[in-house]
């Protein structure tokens, strides 16, 4: 991840999303990390915690969720996938990147998260295989094209994410993920 800072605001390009809009040719919106208190209640309700954003999702909208892939990237030890989680309905409710190391996994599960339909946070918990969350950063980040489209919002909006990365209990990676909320959440079903 880079940073730069002007004047007194850090901005920061979040690995993975800054490698696809690398790849899209398109300039990567100003990013600016920011303290969890700074971040609207309702996002910051989804925001700040250690546990894997398809757990709090589904426990906030009561529904499991879906994965829209955007753009997939692959090669033998890993994944790198651009797209949202959506809802029974179809609604977008997070759009992100993440970055999964493959090596980590075999069998249904790494078959499972190579057919990008089901959330990796789903998958690790349907599996059962231990793991833990590390939130590195929190971030505001304002909307262009890319970001409109895929969560069907309209105009530059104040969106807010965070950067997260995923652990085996050894302290192995086994995804980097940037995870950014829609600007109006929905109440609970």
């Amino acid at each position: 991840m880079q940073s730069h800072v002007t004047g007194n605001m850090k901005y920061i390009a979040p690995y993975p999303l800054d490698e696809f809009y690398s790849l899209l040719g398109q300039p990567m919106p100003s990013v600016r990390r920011v303290h969890p208190e700074e971040i609207p209640v309702a996002q910051r309700n989804l925001l700040v915690h250690d546990e894997d954003m398809t757990i709090a999702q589904e426990n906030h909208y009561q529904q499991p969720l879906t994965v829209l892939p955007l753009r997939v990237i692959r090669s033998q030890d890993s994944m790198r996938r651009l797209g949202n989680l959506i809802s029974e309905n179809g609604n977008p409710i997070l759009f992100g990147a993440i970055h999964i190391h493959l090596n980590m996994f075999s069998g249904l599960p790494r078959d499972e998260i190579e057919g990008c339909v089901r959330p990796f946070g789903r998958i690790l918990n349907d599996h059962a295989i231990l793991h833990y969350s590390k939130p590195d950063l929190f971030f505001e980040i304002f909307s262009d094209a890319t970001i409109n489209d895929a969560l069907r919002l309209q105009g530059k909006q104040c969106l807010y994410g965070r950067v997260n990365t995923l652990y085996t209990p050894n302290n192995q990676p086994l995804a980097e993920v940037v995870e950014v909320l829609p600007s109006i959440i929905p109440e609970r079903r």
